[in-house]
């Protein structure tokens, strides 16, 4: 959340005060900026252009820095929309990190949105069976279950990222939509009224109440 990613933000500065050459940590503050951007925490040109000078930093450090890669893969995605540029990345990240289940979770929601639904699902399940634990992978396994129209799949998948991570954003908002794709407009309020950020919480309750 919100709060959450300003705390790491503070602590990745400590990190980088403490050690300018620390790549890592740099390459996680773009992570954190593009997501503060993308959120609407903070502008997103802000969050985008402070995301793309640190991310440009970690390789300047370190030029074969998978999560470099990744984070300058994401700004071209997320604020460049340049889809070129964010796949060269994203496939050089995982050339340079392929056993790394956070960073196949990236790459196979970029490549989500890319259209690239087949490839998508077959880097979620590698993270699953390098990581069973990693809550981002079982929300996107949710995800792309619900697309395929597999929705009791999509609801199980969700209610273990829940269990795994139950303050992460946008479970409940998932779980609203599969409610509503299975016809259950009250249980879709309910996720919705649950969902810890405002956003996502405001636009499912928009959708349930429109359904009810």
């Amino acid at each position: 959340n919100a709060e959450d990613m300003t705390r790491a933000i503070g602590y990745f500065h400590r990190a980088v005060e403490l050690d300018p050459g620390y790549a890592s940590a740099w390459a996680s503050l773009s992570f954190c900026y593009l997501t503060q951007g993308v959120n609407g925490w903070v502008p997103v040109a802000e969050g985008a252009e402070r995301a793309r000078e640190t991310a440009t930093r970690a390789l300047e450090i370190e030029p074969d820095l998978a999560a470099g890669h990744w984070a300058l893969g994401s700004v071209h995605m997320y604020y460049d929309w340049d889809w070129k540029a964010a796949e060269a990345c994203i496939r050089r990240a995982l050339r340079l990190a392929p056993d790394d289940s956070l960073l196949i979770v990236r790459a196979a929601n970029l490549l989500l949105n890319l259209g690239q639904v087949d490839e998508a699902a077959a880097l979620v399940a590698r993270a699953l069976a390098l990581d069973p634990l990693n809550a981002a992978a079982h929300v996107l396994s949710g995800w792309l279950e619900s697309l395929a129209g597999r929705l009791a799949e999509s609801e199980r998948a969700c209610r273990k990222a829940l269990a795994l991570g139950p303050n992460r954003m946008k479970i409940h908002f998932r779980l609203c939509d599969l409610h509503l794709l299975q016809g259950r407009a009250d249980d879709a309020l309910q996720e919705a009224e649950r969902e810890v950020e405002d956003p996502f919480r405001l636009l499912g309750i928009a959708l349930a109440e429109r359904a009810l």
